[in-house]
């Protein structure tokens, strides 16, 4: 019989290699200049997670309506990688991330605890896995004693490719996963699988128009400010497309479709920290952020 690995046993592996995790994470992207930093941000108690479920406002609106949510956050984009984990982000998306411009995610610990993270998935992706697994078990079970529906977003921050083995693990956990991505290829790809991912519109409305007739829904942020009303619908490719409002919860994997079984357009409100200055304009221009009163593309 094989013995069950527990989280401590888990943690404290990671805390014996964490230096070398760290300096085999350089070596596969992560900015050296972050070594120091990277080695210091791993947390100290015995028995650590890489999330835990419902730690966001937007999340919370679902635990109200029974359903436990965990998401990941890595470093976006280029906050500590010579690369970027958002391999088709646009300028005005990565400027205006809400992984570090926005809500409680500003704040200097939630970027060290993306770090290593981060450092982690660079460093040691098995040990990630590992400990993202029994994070998704704790989910279950937890949700379970509530008779709560479970959640899993892996790119809370980042839009990666998620590992077949979390797929496979939400399958078996009958936790349902779901995100957004800007990759038309995985979008297309996961419409109709249990790990469903909206596409992210960035001005380009041909490949909205793809994803949208493939049956992937198509998130779409408009200058609304938050409290006031969406548009009811947009043209888009010389017809009325239904805009559905993202904002109520997280939970897009129960998103309806079009009554054809196209995909509907899933409205968020434009948000930003008030440190960035000029960030809508610039949204706007770049055509990351639509404009509600001109929603004909």
């Amino acid at each position: 019989m094989i013995k069950k690995i527990t989280r401590r046993s888990a943690c404290l592996d990671i805390r014996t290699r964490w230096t070398s995790i760290v300096d085999n994470a350089i070596g596969n992207g992560l900015r050296e200049t972050l070594r120091t930093s990277a080695i210091d941000a791993l947390p100290t108690s015995d028995a650590f997670h890489l999330s835990r479920p419902n730690s966001s406002a937007k999340v919370d609106k679902g635990r109200k309506i029974g359903i436990d949510t965990l998401i990941l956050y890595l470093s976006p984009a280029g906050e500590a990688v010579t690369s970027t984990l958002c391999e088709d982000s646009v300028p005005a998306c990565r400027a205006l991330c809400l992984g570090h411009s926005a809500g409680r995610m500003i704040m200097t610990p939630s970027k060290l605890a993306r770090l290593w993270r981060t450092a982690l998935w660079l460093g040691d992706r098995e040990a990630f896995i590992r400990l993202l697994v029994l994070d998704l078990e704790s989910l279950a079970t937890s949700a379970k004693k509530r008779g709560h529906v479970t959640a899993f977003r892996f790119n809370g921050s980042t839009d990666i490719e998620v590992p077949d083995v979390i797929r496979s693990t939400c399958e078996r956990l009958d936790v349902n996963g779901y995100g957004y991505t800007k990759s038309l290829a995985r979008a297309m790809d996961s419409v109709g699988t249990r790990y469903p991912l909206t596409f992210s519109f960035s001005g380009n409305v041909d490949r909205a128009l793809v994803a949208r007739d493939h049956g992937a829904n198509v998130a779409m942020v408009f200058d609304t400010p938050v409290g006031h009303e969406l548009p009811d619908a947009i043209v888009m490719g010389h017809e009325p497309v239904g805009v559905i409002d993202g904002d109520i919860s997280d939970a897009r994997f129960l998103d309806p479709k079009d009554i054809d079984g196209r995909g509907l357009i899933v409205g968020l409100r434009f948000k930003k920290a008030k440190a960035i200055n000029k960030g809508l304009k610039q949204a706007i221009r770049s055509g990351w952020v639509v404009e509600a009163d001109k929603v004909a593309f």
